[in-house]
C-alpha cells in the first residue's frame, strides 16, 4: 500500500483592505490579483477602494429622483435650444450689420 503524502501549497491571500503587510508581502499579493485596479501600502496598510458595480453607477435611487432627472434633462435641453437660437439671431444680425 503506498501513501500519497500532500504538501500544503503555497497559496498568496488575496490583498484585504486594512491589510497590514510588508512592500514585499503586499507586492505579491497585488501581482497575484490582476482584478485589483488601485491598490495602496501607506505605512505598512493596504488601502483599496471600494469595488464600482457598473450597473448601479449613476441609477437614480428612488422614482422620486427619476422624475428630478426627466424635468432636469427637459430644461437643459430648452436652454440648450434657446442658446443655439441666440446665436444664430446674434450670428444673422451681425451678417446685416445690427
Amino acid at each position: 500500500m503506498s501513501q500519497t503524502i500532500l504538501k500544503p501549497q503555497n497559496t498568496i491571500p488575496p490583498l484585504e483592505n486594512g491589510d497590514q503587510l510588508t512592500q514585499i508581502e503586499f507586492e505579491q499579493r497585488y501581482e497575484k490579483m490582476p482584478d485589483v485596479k488601485k491598490a495602496e501600502l501607506i505605512e505598512g496598510i493596504v488601502y483599496m477602494a471600494s469595488p464600482l458595480r457598473i450597473t448601479e453607477h449613476g441609477e437614480p435611487h428612488s422614482s422620486s429622483d427619476k422624475k428630478v432627472l426627466k424635468k432636469s434633462a427637459r430644461k437643459i435641453a430648452i436652454a440648450n435650444l434657446k442658446s443655439q437660437l441666440l446665436w444664430e439671431w446674434q450670428t444673422e444680425t451681425e451678417k446685416l450689420g445690427f
